[in-house]
């Protein structure tokens, strides 16, 4: 009955994060403290204390290591995460993701193994 509704986790990860090629990347061993903003997609996978705006998808690496505030479009985080954020469109916490502090999105997935400690907030698209 709900067979054709539903879809596989390697469907659902093919289809959020299909034809996402990186343009900007912060590679493992970066520190970054300030302001980024981008527009296309991007991959963190070094450690970045501040703001993030971007329109387009984030991607964060397992050993990537976050504090601040981010508004983006979409997010696939796998690193760890401190303070508010808010993925307008979606929101994928991978293991072995740890996130603490407020989130705001209207879709969410969580995987087993990732630790949140916080506040959720789900509201149509922002």
């Amino acid at each position: 009955m709900f067979a054709n509704k539903e879809k596989s986790k390697t469907e659902r990860d093919e289809s959020f994060s299909a034809g996402a090629a990186v343009e900007t990347f912060i590679g493992a061993g970066v520190r970054f403290e300030g302001r980024i903003t981008f527009n296309g997609n991007a991959q963190i996978d070094g450690d970045v204390s501040g703001e993030i705006t971007s329109a387009g998808l984030l991607m964060t690496g397992a050993k990537s290591k976050l504090q601040g505030t981010m508004h983006v479009s979409s997010l696939i985080m796998s690193g760890s995460f401190q303070g508010k954020l808010k993925a307008a469109k979606r929101l994928e916490l991978r293991a072995p993701a740890h996130v603490q502090g407020e989130i705001c999105t209207p879709a969410l997935t969580i995987e087993d193994g990732v630790v949140f400690n916080g506040q959720i907030l789900m509201e149509g698209e922002l």
